[in-house]
This record gives structure tokens, sequence and C-alpha cells, in this order.
């Protein structure tokens, strides 16, 4: 009786795994079926990549993907995001036990879009605490190496230039919707109202703790995330955000 008990209950429990399984798998297919769909009526392409990891019983079927997309028009620029597990150890746990953690990041490039020599610029949206403590007066008096990990926490590597960034106040209109920094004075050919509008369109669908930041530097602009954009509707958002913000730096090209 035990034995046909215990049979019964891991021939249920293979089936609810599977069943899992074939619900997840029929997710994915959708998800990629829109993707393609939301691509092909941009005018882009896009290409998936995924790999499946086994990550223990605690995490049975973790993901590492990556979505790109880039124009077929020619432009030069493209569009990254990924999302991966990533083990560390739990703090909480005196055991030294590990946890894993989903991480995402998205962004979006385009190399021929450089900035003069010697200037570097980042925009973002003040939501974030980073933010706040790097636009305060107090953080001009923080040594370099600190304010360079800082900028480097939020804007990603950024090189010797995050250490030279200064706040900027901007135009009034602008004041407390953008925070700016930068290596000089602002170009007066940047739209800060284009890009106010593009960050406004951005928050009204997905708010704004995890929002696109604008980095400019000689080596071309970059627009990035700290989150993924692998829904087709919110990396739909994000590469048309990232092309209002083009746009604005780079509208003269």
């Amino acid at each position: 009786m035990d034995f046909d008990l215990t049979i019964v209950l891991v021939l249920g429990g293979l089936g609810v795994l599977g069943g899992i399984f074939f619900l997840r798998q029929r997710a994915q297919a959708q998800r990629s079926a829109a993707l393609a769909a939301m691509a092909a009526r941009r005018g882009w392409d896009i290409a998936m990549e995924g790999r499946q990891t086994a990550l223990g019983i605690a995490h049975l079927s973790g993901k590492e993907a990556r979505i790109v997309v880039t124009p077929r028009d020619g432009q030069g620029w493209r569009c990254d995001s990924g999302t991966w597990d990533e083990e560390a150890t739990n703090p909480n746990d005196e055991s030294g036990a590990s946890v894993v953690r989903r991480r995402g990041l998205t962004e979006f490039t385009d190399a021929a879009c450089k900035a003069p020599e010697g200037f570097a610029l980042a925009i973002a949206l003040p939501a974030s605490a980073d933010i706040r403590a790097l636009a305060s007066p107090s953080a001009q008096g923080l040594p370099d190496t600190f304010r360079k990990a800082l900028f480097e926490r939020m804007f990603g590597e950024f090189g010797p230039a995050a250490a030279l960034l200064q706040p900027l106040e901007g135009p009034e209109a602008v004041q407390g919707r953008l925070s700016l920094f930068a290596t000089g004075s602002m170009p007066s050919e940047i739209d800060l109202g284009r890009i106010v509008a593009a960050t406004d369109a951005w928050q009204s669908r997905h708010g704004g703790e995890a929002s696109p930041i604008l980095l400019w530097r000689g080596d071309g602009l970059r627009v990035r995330m700290r989150t993924d954009a692998v829904d087709p509707g919110r990396l739909e958002d994000f590469v048309q955000t990232a092309l209002e913000m083009r746009g604005a730096v780079f509208r003269t090209s």
C-alpha cells in the first residue's frame, strides 16, 4: 500500500512539473512570436538567444536570455536586453547558503553619435537615490574615486571622465525633471525639452524607478536601464525612448 502511494505521489509530482514546463514553454513561444511581430512592424531585426541552466531545487529552471534589436534601414544603432540568474550568499542565513537573484540590463548604443572631443554628458531621471546623492552639493566634496564609483554604480563603466562629471542646473523647464551631469557647459543644440517628453512618456507607462539613462561621450551614445526589457511592449517603448533621446542630442547630424 505504501509502495503504491509512493508511486502515485511520484507520478503526480512529475505530472505537475511537466505541466509547469509545458506552460512555461508555451508562454515563451507566445512572447517570442509577439517580439518578432513587433520588430517586423517597426522595421527592425530581432535575435533571441536563451540557455536553460540547472540551478538546484530552490530554482529549478533558471534562464539566461538575450535579445538583440537592430534596424533594417542601415542605421548603426543596436539594442541589447539580457536577463540572467546570479548566485550570491544569503546575508540572512548563518549557514552561508546561497540564493539566486534575477538580474537584467538593457542598453541602446550608437557609436556614430560621438560627443565633441573632451566632452561627456549623463542625463537621468532624479527618482533614484543614487542620482539624488550625486546631484547634491555635498557630493562635490567627495573624493574623486568615491564619486567615480557612485557614477559607475548608476551609469555603468564610464571611464576616467566619470570623476570629472559635474551636476548642471539646466533650464527652469527641466529642473526637478532631469538630472544633468557634464564635463562642461551644456551644448545649446541639445533639445532637453524633447528628452523630457520622451522620459515623461516612459514614466507614464512604466514608472520611474527603472528608467532610461543617457550617456554621451567621445566613443558614442548609450541609453541604458538597469533591468531587462524582454516584454515586447516594454522593449519597443525603450527603443523608442532611446531614439528620441538620441535625436535630441544628435539632431543636427
